[in-house]
């Protein structure tokens, strides 16, 4: 399962992913995850995250090139099983998306 790190950054250097173990899920519709699980998952991560950042541990994307790093402000999580190896650009995917405050 992958969540989509969102930083203010409009680029695809704005964004990364954080891959999951995949989780007991029972509550499937055509295959995909139930936008119960996908708000879930999401708030999960939200807490997580607004957790490490009260904490002073700020959870950002690094940039390889200018050495610098921006700070991740937002999760998306979609419908579809992700895999770290398979290509599926083919698939319209339903993406649910929350803000860090």
């Amino acid at each position: 399962m992958a969540v989509s790190l969102r930083t203010d950054l409009p680029t695809k250097g704005g964004r990364g992913r954080n891959f999951l173990a995949s989780p007991v899920v029972t509550t499937v519709v055509n295959q995909l995850l139930a936008t119960a699980v996908q708000t879930a998952m999401k708030n999960a991560w939200l807490r997580a995250l607004q957790h490490m950042k009260d904490a002073a541990f700020p959870v950002g994307i690094y940039h390889r090139l200018t050495n610098g790093w921006d700070q991740v402000v937002a999760v998306d999580v979609g419908d579809v099983f992700d895999e770290m190896t398979t290509r599926r650009n083919q698939l319209d995917e339903v993406r649910v998306r929350s803000g860090l405050s």
